[in-house]
């Protein structure tokens, strides 16, 4: 389980060394069965570099506060990207729409992504 904030590198191929945008978003919460806030914005920040590789990953570093604090890296960071105000620290994590985010700021189309399944205990026997 993640305590700290996440941290982030991009594996394989040639990205490039940014800057980069990272989002981290729950697809279909509360639950894939009720997806009633999804997507939630767990992360996103931007201005982040890919420093010298140590072997095939790329960590990515960044110098300034994450627009959603603690998320797929994005190919070339628009010049602009920093005065986008459709996300701000004060607007609602629910509901949010990573294509719609990534098409009205300029982002084009991610460079890599993963993900993780979550769910709750099952039931006491």
């Amino acid at each position: 389980m993640e305590t700290g904030p996440p941290s982030f590198s991009v594996v394989g191929g040639d990205a490039g060394s940014g800057p980069f945008v990272v989002a981290a978003v729950d697809p279909d919460a509360p639950t894939p069965q009720m997806p009633t806030s999804a997507q939630i914005r767990h992360f996103l920040g931007a201005n982040f570099f890919a420093r010298k590789p140590s072997s095939n990953a790329h960590p990515l570093v960044n110098t300034t506060a994450a627009i959603s604090p603690y998320l797929h890296p994005a190919r070339g960071q628009p010049s602009r990207f920093d005065t986008q105000t459709l996300v701000t620290p004060a607007t609602s994590i629910s509901l949010f729409n990573i294509s719609s985010f990534a098409a009205a700021t300029g982002l084009g189309a991610p460079i890599a992504g993963t993900f993780m399944l979550v769910a709750p205990d099952p039931p006491a026997a």
